[in-house]
Order: structure tokens, then sequence, then C-alpha cells
């Protein structure tokens, strides 16, 4: 694991949620769970998920009497809101995890393998960049990208997409071009980054 890869103040949060029961059926998603798993750069958004129900009013309630507390958004399901600066994100997932999560420092961390999947089909929706320096992550400690699209079509069986759309936006960087680039722990560059993702796909591609 990676504790460095969130910042002390993040931690902090951490610690005050898990002083309390409010993380208990969470598993931390996204690319701060990825980053602590792989180390490739700085992320700080804690991401939740859960595939059961869950009430918000009563969660955002309890949020607030940790500290200094914000609301950004709330839906049924649905909660982005700032704890002590930290951004925060509750959502109930449609799609259950495939795995078992990964227990660290009081957080439930998603398997690296559903956060992957989790990324191709962010990346179909609109690829942002880290989820680009993600993906990359994934393939270099080990991850196979025929594996990878296997397991988007068993996470996603009960969801339509199409597959050569995903092939299409995993080598779309139009819109990730005027990103800035995230905090990297690692030495790999954008370009780098581009070309591996295009010859996984290319050499995927049916």
């Amino acid at each position: 694991m990676n504790p460095k890869v969130l910042p002390a103040e993040a931690w902090a949060v951490v610690k005050s949620l898990g002083n309390t029961d409010l993380l208990n059926g969470w598993i931390l998603a996204g690319g701060t769970a990825l980053a602590l798993q792989l180390g490739h750069r700085v992320s700080v958004d804690l991401d939740f998920f859960r595939h059961e129900d869950f009430e918000v009013p009563p969660l955002r309630i309890a949020l607030a009497g940790l500290g200094k507390f914000e609301v950004s958004a709330m839906a049924p399901g649905t909660l982005h809101c700032r704890l002590d600066d930290i951004r925060l994100t509750f959502l109930r997932s449609e799609v259950p995890f495939l795995f078992e999560p990964v227990p660290y420092r009081g957080l439930n961390l998603a398997d690296v393998r559903d956060i992957a999947a989790m990324k191709v089909i962010a990346v179909a929706g609109r690829g942002a960049k880290k989820d680009f320096i993600d993906l990359h992550a994934y393939l270099e400690a080990g991850g196979s990208f025929p594996d990878l699209m296997a397991l988007v079509q068993q996470r996603y069986r009960n969801t339509e997409f199409n597959v050569m759309h995903l092939l299409r936006s995993l080598v779309y960087f139009d819109d990730a071009e005027t990103e800035p680039m995230p905090k990297m722990l690692s030495k790999t560059g954008w370009p780098e980054i581009r070309m591996r993702l295009e010859r996984e796909a290319r050499d995927w591609a049916p």
C-alpha cells in the first residue's frame, strides 16, 4: 500500500469517519483507492460506493457533525459533499462489485480489477486525463487488457454498452489533452500513456 498518495488532511477525515460507523458497508473506489494500491499518483477525493440502498438525509446529518461540512449535490442514492475541505462522494451503485474489497487503515478498498473496469466505463462517458492515467497504471502493474475488457463485459453484463464505442473512447484524448497532469509519483509521462493505450486497444480490437 502507498499511504503517501493521500494528503494528511484527507487521512484526518478518514480517521474522523473511522471513529464512527458511517463507513460500514461502504467501499472506497475511484482514483484514490487505485492510487493507494498502485502508488502512481497523488489523489485527494474519497469516492464511496455501495450496492445496497441508503438514506441520504441521515448520512448528511451525521457527516455534518464531524467538522466543517458543505453539500455540493444531493439526490436519492447520491451525496456529493466536502468535509474539512476534502471532497467526499457517497453513491449507490447499480452494479455490484465482482471482487472482495481490500481492508486498509479503516477503509475497504475496491479491488483494482473492479476499479479498472469502472474507469473504462468512465472513459466511455468522458475521458478525464486522470482516468487514462489510472488505466495505464493498472496495465503497468500487470493488468491484462484482454482480461480487463472481459471484466467490463462481465461487470456490466446487465447494462447496454457498445464494445467498439469503448475502444474508440480509450484512444480519444482530445478532451484530456486540455487538462493538467495530476501530481505523479511514477515517472510515466503523458505521451507514453497515450501510446500504451493506443497499442493495447489496437491489438485487442476484433
